[in-house]
């Protein structure tokens, strides 16, 4: 039988990439780096809190920027229920890093009651021996 000939119905369509990958970069630090980004910068304040829970999934000691967007947000969200959640992430999570728990012990004297009392509790939990 003769070879079947090529034609446009025939030839196989060009590959795109779905993803652009550079080499040596990992993926997750991608990811984390972009949740990181929305835990800090999102306009909505449900979308903060959703980024919280999704940083979370991530492995802090891995992911350094996991603790440290938390931490960022504790100190810096304009809401106060941003600023709990993401100490009690920290506590539950227990990234008890020395800067964070630094940062938390700070936050002691913060102006808002309920920040003050969530660091807190926060540190009950991140503080050694505890």
């Amino acid at each position: 039988a003769a070879p079947t000939p090529v034609t446009p119905e025939t030839a196989a369509a060009p590959v795109t990439p779905v993803v652009s990958v550079t080499p040596n970069v990992d993926l997750a630090t991608n990811e984390v780096n972009s949740w990181a980004k929305k835990a800090l910068q999102s306009p909505a304040t449900a979308d903060r809190h959703a980024a919280i829970r999704q940083l979370v999934r991530f492995d802090w000691k891995s992911y350094p920027m996991v603790a440290s967007a938390l931490l960022a947000g504790a100190k810096s969200d304009p809401v106060d229920a941003v600023r709990v959640d993401c100490l009690r992430h920290l506590a539950a999570y227990k990234m008890a890093h020395p800067q964070v728990v630094a940062g938390v012990t700070a936050m002691q004297d913060d102006a808002d009651l309920w920040v003050r009392q969530e660091a807190t509790a926060a540190l009950s939990q991140l503080k050694p021996g505890k």
